[in-house]
Order: C-alpha cells, then sequence, then structure tokens
C-alpha cells in the first residue's frame, strides 16, 4: 500500500513540471488569439514633456498592435481618454519599437482639445498619454508626460500688450474725442471700441494658449462687428444731417465784430477720474437727466452677449458662435436706438 503511494506520488511529481509547461503553453496560444484591444499592451513614453507644435515619441510592442484590419499608420492619440481623431504617427520605427506623433491643435479635435486645455491657469499639466484606433478606443496602457500650457514669455508679452491696449485706450476714451460725438460720449462709437477691443483680446489670448495663429471668428462674431459698425455709422450720419442742412439753408449775414478770444477750457481733463467714469456711465444710457430705454436696451444686451463671449473663450478657448435669435436681439435694439435718435 505504501509502495503505490509512493509510486504514485513519483509519477505526480514527475508530471506537474509538463503539465504547468503545457497550461502556460496553452495560455499564451489563448492570449495570442484574443481581438485586439481585448488586453491592453503595454506603452512608455520616451518625451517626459511637450507642447503645442512638438513631437511626442512612445514605446510600444508594435507586433501586438496590428491585425488584418488595422494598421500602424491608423493608430491615434489619446490624452487623458480622448481621441484626438487627426492625430495619427508621423514616424513609425520598428527597429526601436516607436511611434512618434506630432502635437497639433487641429479644427476635427476642437472639442476635445477645449476640455483639455480649458480654464488655462498653469504653465504645465500632466495628462495621461495611450495610444489606439477610431474604432476599438485606447489599447494600450497609459503613461503620464508633461504638456505647457503656457510659457512665461507669452504670459509676461500677452499681459504687457494688454496693459498698454486697455491704458492707451481707456485714456483716449476719457481725454480725447475718440468716443464722443461733439462734446458728449457717444453710444455707438462706445459700442464699437468694446467688440473690438474684446476680439483683439479673445483672438490674442486664444493665439497664446494653443500656439497656433490661425484662431477662427466664427460669422456670428464678424455679424456682431457689423451691427456695431452699421449703428455707428447711422448714428454718426444724423448727427451730421442737420448740421449739413442748416448750412446749405441759412442766408450768409455780415459777421458781428469779433469778441475777444478767451482761452479754451478743457473741463474733462480737471475732473477727477471718478467724475469722469460717473459721466461717461451716464452718456451710454440717458439723454440728459433721465434715463432713455433704447439706449439702455442696447447696453445691457451689448454687456451680456460679452459676458457670454468672455466666458466661452475662456472655458473653451474659441470665440462663441452666437444663435441668430441673439444675433437678430443686438440688430432690433440698435435698429430701436438709431429710429428713436434720427426722430429727436
Amino acid at each position: 500500500m505504501r509502495a503505490s503511494k509512493k509510486t504514485s506520488t513519483k509519477w505526480l511529481l514527475a508530471i506537474s513540471p509538463a503539465a504547468l509547461f503545457l497550461i502556460a503553453i496553452s495560455e499564451c496560444l489563448a492570449a495570442s488569439t484574443l481581438p485586439l484591444g481585448s488586453v491592453l499592451v503595454p506603452l512608455s513614453s520616451q518625451t517626459k514633456e511637450v507642447g503645442i507644435g512638438e513631437t511626442l515619441t512612445v514605446w510600444l510592442p508594435l507586433d501586438s498592435m496590428t491585425d488584418d484590419k488595422h494598421k500602424l499608420s491608423d493608430t491615434v492619440l489619446f490624452l487623458d481618454n480622448r481621441k484626438l481623431k487627426t492625430l495619427h504617427p508621423i514616424g513609425v520605427n520598428a527597429q526601436k519599437s516607436t511611434l512618434t506623433f506630432e502635437i497639433l491643435r487641429n479644427p476635427e479635435d476642437r472639442g476635445n482639445w477645449s476640455t483639455l486645455l480649458r480654464r488655462p491657469g498653469r504653465y504645465m499639466e500632466t495628462w495621461q498619454v495611450s495610444v489606439g484606433y477610431d474604432d476599438l478606443g485606447p489599447i494600450s496602457a497609459s503613461a503620464p508626460v508633461g504638456f505647457r500650457i503656457l510659457t512665461a514669455f507669452s504670459v509676461r508679452l500677452f499681459g504687457f500688450s494688454m496693459l498698454l491696449l486697455f491704458v492707451g485706450t481707456g485714456w483716449a476714451a476719457l481725454y480725447t474725442g475718440m468716443l464722443k460725438d461733439g462734446p458728449n460720449y457717444s453710444l455707438s462709437r462706445t459700442q464699437m471700441a468694446f467688440w473690438f477691443l474684446l476680439i483683439v483680446v479673445a483672438f490674442l489670448f486664444i493665439a497664446m494658449v494653443a500656439g497656433d495663429p490661425n484662431v477662427q471668428i466664427p460669422n456670428s462674431v464678424l455679424g456682431l462687428m457689423g451691427i456695431s459698425a452699421a449703428t455707428g455709422l447711422a448714428a454718426t450720419a444724423i448727427d451730421g444731417k442737420p448740421l449739413a442742412v442748416a448750412a446749405s439753408t441759412v442766408e450768409p449775414t455780415v459777421p458781428p465784430e469779433a469778441p475777444t478770444p478767451i482761452p479754451a477750457q478743457q473741463p474733462s481733463e480737471k475732473l477727477p477720474f471718478g467724475q469722469l467714469l460717473r459721466n461717461f456711465a451716464k452718456a451710454m444710457v440717458s439723454r440728459g437727466d433721465t434715463v432713455d430705454l433704447d439706449r439702455l436696451q442696447i447696453v445691457v444686451w451689448t454687456l451680456v452677449l460679452g459676458s457670454i463671449f468672455v466666458k466661452s473663450v475662456f472655458t473653451d478657448l474659441a470665440m462663441p458662435d452666437f444663435d441668430n435669435s441673439l444675433l437678430g436681439l443686438m440688430g432690433i435694439s440698435s435698429g430701436t436706438y438709431i429710429g428713436v435718435k434720427a426722430t429727436r
């Protein structure tokens, strides 16, 4: 009895290594027959830090990345599990088993880039990089890579440019006639300056963050510029028409004796800054001492659309494409303002 037990034990010890070897072989064969994407292949990044317009190189077993329907040239890059469908490898090194991608912000990937770059408040972000296919999603593991969102030089240059722009425009608005029709501030000219500044600042900000000067300006933003320009031209024409008529109808008379010249006064330069701002705000919404509804309406809608514009630029890194109804509201407000101005 004891001999039989010893014999069976020897047989088990002899068979166990062979059995384990067969099991391992069967598992390997089963893994090799699994469809692509069932098991994530390993990935490591050979690039530790990258910015838009630069190249990113990753290592992964290229033999495990293809099948009959998928080729290496069809692979796409994933950043934080967000597919950038236009970023295909620009270089395949079979000997080193690496893929190289050029980081570009293409219009087709605008939504995912906006999500990745939204609220840019840091110079550097760490994103998880993986590789996959358009129809399968990521089929590799992910690796952290540092992405430069902003550079110190670009931030300083942008800040200095904005300081000059706003200080220069503010000084010209308060102490020159840039925003005035005669002695009073012009609502239509102020609206033109408002949209001009917003669009210029948004363009420079998006170009700085995205690293691409080809910033898309939606047609609705061009429409807003057109509405403000048409309002300004119509207001100028209305203000100039009575003067032209009066000049053509008044008969020439003998000019009276010229009085003693009095030095021209510059009251705006003597007023304190706070009083200038109060006068400016009052001129935007009123004619004289009463608030005019037509002026208040155009001011409110300009501020509403301007707020939407700023929020979209900062959160989505893109100028908003306003709905036609919003443009219609702005056009109606401007038309009402011009109509009331023409009747007074």
